[in-house]
């Protein structure tokens, strides 16, 4: 008896209006979030040499358990990296600094470096990541990050006007020792 009086008490039940009133349906206007998280620090920040021929961009994902440890480190070590990156290779190669894309999602970063053109890579940045234990060191510890990324993705960007053929683009990277230290320093998952 109890489904009974259930069942004609859902047939009263009203939908949308008055008993007996066609079935209707209202527009819906959702409600749209920004997820967006991250907010610019207040203090003074001078940018870095922003003049290059030649772009490298790391771009890469930071585990959220990393996210303080790569902060602190950038902002106790960036300067004196791009520092020493400046005169250490005679002004060919800058480090311009790494980013952080906050606009939405997980966490990601670009790391980007400017070189006065193709020769600078090999002429400058690999000397100068070779003859400099600090630089190589804190280029290593910035490319760690990069390294936790199975995503990562490693990118040269050449201002389109200076490649007349395909011939000129580069097949070596001075970042490859760096790389392969930083990789081999990972903990074994």
């Amino acid at each position: 008896m109890t489904d009974r009086k259930s069942l004609e008490a859902a047939k009263k039940l009203v939908r949308g209006g008055a008993a007996g009133a066609p079935p209707s349906a209202e527009v819906f206007v959702p409600e749209i979030r920004s997820n967006i998280k991250w907010t610019p620090t207040t203090s003074s920040v001078t940018a870095f040499r922003p003049e290059a021929a030649i772009l490298l961009v790391w771009r890469y994902g930071v585990p959220f358990k990393d996210l303080d440890g790569l902060h602190s480190w950038l902002a106790t070590h960036e300067v004196g990296m791009a520092n020493l990156c400046t005169t250490s290779t005679s002004n060919k190669v800058a480090y311009l600094g790494t980013y952080l894309h906050v606009d939405t999602g997980a966490p990601r970063y670009q790391t980007m470096w400017g070189l006065v053109d193709e020769a600078a890579e090999q002429a400058y940045l690999l000397p100068a990541l070779q003859g400099s234990q600090q630089f190589f060191d804190l280029v290593k510890t910035l490319r760690g990050y990069w390294c936790r990324d199975p995503n990562a993705t490693d990118h040269r960007l050449g201002q389109a006007r200076n490649y007349m053929t395909l011939n000129t683009l580069p097949i070596n990277s001075a970042f490859w020792d760096v790389t392969y230290q930083a990789r081999n320093d990972l903990p074994i998952p």
